[in-house]
């Protein structure tokens, strides 16, 4: 059971959509039936000409901060809505996706406690493809030097200031361009996993679906990872690079 006096830590919210304002409300919900009460509520649309909009208004009394404006991506509108945000800690629960129970930021809170060096708390998740859940493979912490070992949508990210901004250069993967580089500065010891499920994660209709994806999100976390060149990177640079020419000799 959360201490009262835990309730100082500010959680920000974020949610980003455009479009879906069915998948936004069922967000919107979630959120605001989480049992911890300081929580800061951040809605970024991208501009939305459907019914979005009129959600949004429906639950502005409880929203606490919101905008509605075009945008150049969603890392675009990722750092935005941190740039509105106050809070101690921030978590980007996008439409669409919801929390997996009620009482997910208060269990949060409980297990950060007083554990100043963490900088990245993360939790399972729940992935969903046309209403069946399945639980979402965490991989060991030690992978992130070449994938993403966890869900985005069940991180909590420590409020660093600019830190947290995530790199627009990269349209798929900038969330794993700020893991990897809190990652290398701050260690291992700064990520701590949590054993319990914070989010449910739609999948149905993910940019995974796109065969395009695939080779621009690697040839994305290979530049991401030049910084820190490995064995595994540079046999990973000499596959890719085979692969695409051998898709361009298909053409």
């Amino acid at each position: 059971m959360i201490m009262g006096n835990t309730n100082f830590c500010k959680i920000s919210i974020i949610t980003i959509c455009y479009n879906c304002a069915e998948e936004l409300e069922r967000t919107i919900k979630s959120v605001l039936l989480q049992s911890y009460t300081n929580i800061e509520y951040i809605v970024v649309d991208g501009g939305s000409n459907d019914a979005t909009s009129d959600v949004i208004k429906k639950y502005a009394n409880a929203i606490t901060l919101w905008v509605s404006e075009p945008d150049n991506g969603i890392y675009n509108a990722m750092n935005k809505g941190i740039r509105m945000m106050s809070g101690d800690w921030v978590n980007f629960m996008n439409a669409g996706d919801v929390f997996h129970d009620n009482n997910v930021i208060s269990r949060f809170v409980e297990t950060i406690g007083n554990k100043n060096n963490i900088v990245l708390a993360y939790g399972k998740t729940l992935s969903i493809e046309k209403g069946v859940k399945s639980e979402y493979k965490t991989y060991p912490l030690s992978t992130i030097t070449y994938r993403t070992p966890f869900c985005h949508q069940s991180v909590f990210i420590k409020n660093l200031g600019k830190e947290i901004m995530y790199d627009e250069q990269y349209r798929i993967v900038a969330d794993y361009a700020l893991f990897y580089n809190l990652y290398y500065k701050y260690g291992a010891d700064s990520f701590l996993q949590m054993e319990f499920v914070v989010a449910e994660y739609d999948i149905t209709d993910g940019l995974s679906k796109n065969p395009k994806f695939k080779y621009e999100q690697q040839r994305e976390r290979l530049n991401i990872r030049s910084r820190h060149k490995d064995l595994r990177w540079y046999y990973e640079v000499i596959k890719y690079f085979v692969k695409v020419l051998w898709l361009g000799a298909q053409l």
